[in-house]
């Protein structure tokens, strides 16, 4: 999966290790944007928090961060997105 690697300094940290394959870092750094004021960072915080519960198993929970990230911020790349954990989980 993509992950949105701009929109602030941390974002593009957390690009950094993707390198190292190290999510639980980039998680830390994703989720103090989650409820952002800046709508732009706080839908790409939540399509990143989702597909970091893809990559560790937690498709429950990545669906729902897909879910807030496609249709309150309506995110088109999140709306896609969620179709596919939808169709993981059945």
């Amino acid at each position: 999966r993509s992950i949105y690697r701009t929109g602030n300094t941390d974002f593009e940290i957390a690009e950094m290790y993707l390198w190292y394959n190290n999510w639980e870092a980039m998680r830390k750094l994703w989720e103090p944007y989650l409820n952002d004021s800046n709508n732009r960072i706080a839908k790409r915080a939540h399509y990143n928090i989702a597909v970091y519960y893809e990559v560790t198993g937690n498709l429950e929970k990545a669906l729902e961060h897909a879910k807030i990230s496609a249709l309150q911020y309506n995110n088109q790349k999140a709306h896609k997105y969620v179709a596919i954990l939808e169709k993981r989980m059945i």
